[in-house]
């Protein structure tokens, strides 16, 4: 979504937040075991000390709307199954790639695929972690 402001983090709250509090209570309803929402690791924030890694205990720190919806489902889904029999199981992928990816990843590949020399060995301070499609669901399933 490319929506600003409160527009977009209505929207966002829509979907990531109350879409997943409904989904779980008819999980639990259904008795199932097991619950594993996909969130974000935007749920952490932009920025890493270096040579640190997010951890799970982190506090929540997030930047933009996205993230923030991912974090309030985290919180709300954790309070909700407290005291439930079901297990919660929160992921947070880093940037996903695979078939379909959009955005600067996109462009990043075409530039590859085009034989063009990049300049990686002027950049010594942006690093990023990716995950594969096919890694994340073998991560899930």
């Amino acid at each position: 979504m490319k929506e600003q402001g409160e527009q977009s983090l209505e929207l966002y709250r829509e979907v990531s937040t109350l879409g997943t509090i409904n989904l779980a209570k008819q999980a639990m309803e259904a008795g199932v075991k097991r619950f594993i929402f996909v969130s974000s690791v935007k749920v952490n924030g932009e920025h890493t000390e270096l040579g640190r890694s997010f951890r799970m205990d982190d506090n929540h720190a997030p930047e933009d709307n996205y993230g923030l919806s991912k974090s309030e489902a985290e919180l709300k889904l954790m309070q909700l199954c407290k005291h439930s029999e079901m297990e919660v199981v929160v992921i947070r992928p880093t940037l996903v790639y695979g078939p379909g990816v959009k955005a600067n990843f996109a462009s990043l590949m075409s530039l590859v695929s085009k034989g063009i020399p990049l300049p990686f060995g002027s950049i010594t301070d942006n690093r990023r972690s990716l995950v594969s499609l096919d890694n994340l669901v073998d991560l899930i399933m």
